[in-house]
């Protein structure tokens, strides 16, 4: 009789490591590749699609690794509806496959595949391959951050661009009232905590209450910009930008930008 394949239920062992889902049907390979990955991240599995979506629905993993040819519904189907899904389609995804052809290539990329690796490969390969797309992705968060926090360098995939369009938008509306923090935030976005911060840590490299806080010294910033060798009182610009006390918004903004308010509005344009 052919042996069962029995998957061990997911223990995250190391809080403090990122949870990767991997998805392949074969024992022998999903066992050699959880090896490869335990040391950095606490591995779930699934042999199938389907099991691999459902699992990804209760664990909301960091990384998705996922063999391409599976039975029931295979890599391609999982990263679809990982990408139509608004709780999971911030998540990196790795496509596994023994199709090296390039029209495979293109078909993965389409349906929102973040890599892609041909097997046999080496395990250093499948490493190199899920840093460089973090990597890919913190440097991204970077220069979204320290720009003008425009969306599309982030280049996400259409949910996540539409989410961070309400959240620019609900910023937008409301950074100027003090009483406006994460907890209202969350409340307009009309999901939990637990993945709002998920998707701020996935999306912008940043929680949510420091991305509020950037976002209203980024605005505080191009006011006192605009308004060099004119008479603006500091207080006044950190009120306006919704931080209660001006000390308190100075200590923030020269740890951001490495200068006082002050000294923004006495430089010469």
């Amino acid at each position: 009789p052919s042996t069962e394949d029995i998957i061990p239920p997911f223990i995250p062992l190391d809080r403090n490591q990122p949870n990767l889902l991997l998805v392949e049907d074969n024992p022998d390979m999903r066992r050699y590749i959880k090896k490869i990955l335990s040391d950095k991240f606490n591995v779930a599995e699934a042999n199938n699609g389907e099991k691999g979506y459902e699992i990804a629905r209760n664990i909301l993993p960091d990384f998705i690794v996922s063999d391409l040819m599976m039975p029931v519904y295979d890599g391609a189907w999982l990263c679809r509806k990982i990408r139509e899904n608004m709780e999971l389609c911030h998540i990196p995804f790795l496509l596994l496959t023994a199709n090296s052809s390039e029209q495979a290539h293109i078909e993965s990329y389409e349906n929102g595949i973040d890599g892609y690796i041909t097997k046999p490969f080496e395990d250093s390969i499948l490493l190199a391959q899920i840093e460089a797309i973090m990597k890919n992705r913190n440097l991204r968060q970077q220069k979204f951050i320290e720009d003008e926090m425009n969306i599309s360098v982030l280049e996400v995939g259409q949910s996540d661009q539409q989410f961070m369009e309400k959240v620019m938008d609900l910023i937008e509306k409301n950074y100027a009232d003090s009483n406006f923090g994460v907890k209202e935030l969350i409340e307009q976005l009309n999901i939990s905590y637990t993945l709002t911060y998920k998707k701020f840590i996935s999306l912008t490299g940043v929680p949510p209450v420091r991305f509020l806080m950037l976002y209203r010294l980024k605005i505080a910033k191009l006011i006192l910009e605009k308004n060099r060798n004119n008479n603006v009182i500091v207080s006044e610009i950190a009120y306006r930008v919704g931080f209660n006390d001006p000390k308190y918004f100075t200590r923030c903004f020269v740890k951001q930008y490495n200068m006082t308010p002050s000294s923004i509005i006495s430089q010469e344009s």
